[in-house]
């Protein structure tokens, strides 16, 4: 029986997880803070962002975030940080940090907010299989596997409670210049 691109592209994953692992060690993270503590609603004239990061995978190494074009600091897994702001459209980039280069692009999030609110940013880190190319470059891969992986940061906006208790699992990540 032969085997489907699933599984190998299921192995592949595994092996990519491991060793971002391994590489983990020679990458730097911040050392976690204190455990997290919800701050008090923002004032007028303010909004409350929160952005955290929540990988399934091991800890592969720092998210490296810049808000409105200005670098802001860094998370590893399970780390978050705190964001008092204006309320307005703001514009947060953030570039996954670890040792693969072809892995380090910078993905942007446009964010609205509002006077008084309070907003949760989930972050991962995770591998996307990407397709490689048919045709002349395809013989180059010739008795090789089809697929390559690349590590992306993804970003969601979860509910409230999700992120609350998601949040209470977190410690403090490092701010720029700390």
């Amino acid at each position: 029986m032969t085997t489907t691109g699933h599984h190998s592209g299921v192995r592949g994953a595994l092996f990519l997880g491991l060793a971002a692992a391994l590489l983990s060690a020679c990458v730097s993270t911040p050392d976690p803070g204190p455990a997290f503590s919800a701050l008090a609603a923002p004032g007028p004239g303010r909004a409350l962002l929160y952005v955290y990061r929540q990988d399934r995978l091991p800890s592969s190494g720092a998210v490296v975030l810049e808000l409105d074009g200005e670098r802001v600091g860094k998370i590893g897994n399970r780390q978050y940080l705190w964001f008092v702001l204006t309320p307005r459209r703001h514009e947060l980039a953030m570039r996954w940090g670890g040792a693969l280069p072809w892995a380090a692009g910078w993905n942007s999030i446009p964010l609205e907010l509002g006077e008084g609110s309070t907003r949760y940013l989930r972050l991962e880190v995770d591998a996307e299989e990407i397709a490689r190319p048919e045709g002349p470059t395809g013989d180059y891969y010739r008795g090789q596997r089809r697929e390559q992986y690349s590590l992306n940061v993804f970003a969601a906006f979860p509910p409230a409670p999700e992120a609350l208790e998601e949040l209470g699992r977190s410690r403090l990540g490092a701010r720029a210049g700390k």
